[in-house]
């Protein structure tokens, strides 16, 4: 099956279509032919849509850059399907994928300081003793390379961008047992770190 996008004035995609490869294209089978004009001329007729265009888009990316969707962007320069610009501020880099003023943060995960490991339990006097344990043995174990205190949950930033105050930001899940409320930081360049709001 071939993939088509449908394209307005603007050359934003409208739509995208799936047809036979079976299409006679002067090349011979549109399923041999990727790309050819044949394909996008057959789409045009039969959608009834002379007035826009039509370009063949790969499902596995394989041409065009990216498996075209509604909203995206074709550039007719480059002949590739482009992402819309997520932000005013963000510009296209060589490999055409979009990018802020400011690099992704490097740290996109934090330690969730509430669940950490604890010293392991021994068995005292009271308790009732398995075959083979004494009082002072381990009833619970550490897993390996974890010393008490380590952190058990690792979870990830909320990261996103802040076109206002150029910027990213993160919200994080407060470090607090059961609390679903959010901290929330800034991204700092110059130390590579997050900085709590």
């Amino acid at each position: 099956m071939a993939h088509f996008a449908e394209l307005n004035e603007n050359n934003t995609v409208l739509r995208v279509v799936v047809v036979g490869n079976d299409i006679n294209t002067s090349s011979g089978l549109l399923g041999d032919n990727d790309m050819h004009v044949d394909g996008e001329t057959w789409c045009a007729k039969f959608f009834k849509t002379e007035t826009n265009t039509w370009k063949q888009t790969s499902y596995n990316s394989s041409f065009r850059k990216y498996f075209a969707g509604e909203g995206m962007i074709y550039d007719l320069v480059k002949d590739k399907f482009l992402l819309p610009q997520p932000h005013a501020s963000w510009s296209l880099d060589a490999n055409d994928d979009w990018q802020a003023p400011i690099a992704y943060p490097t740290v996109t995960t934090y330690d969730h300081a509430s669940y950490v490991y604890l010293e392991p339990e021994v068995y005292l006097e009271t308790d009732i003793l398995p075959e083979g344990k004494s009082v002072g043995d381990a009833k619970t174990e550490l897993p390996e390379g974890k010393s008490a205190g380590d952190a058990k949950i690792t979870r990830y930033h909320f990261i996103s961008w802040d076109e206002v105050g150029q910027k990213w930001t993160a919200e994080n899940e407060k470090d607090e047992s059961n609390s679903f409320t959010a901290s929330m930081f800034n991204w700092d360049v110059s130390t590579s770190s997050w900085i709590a709001q």
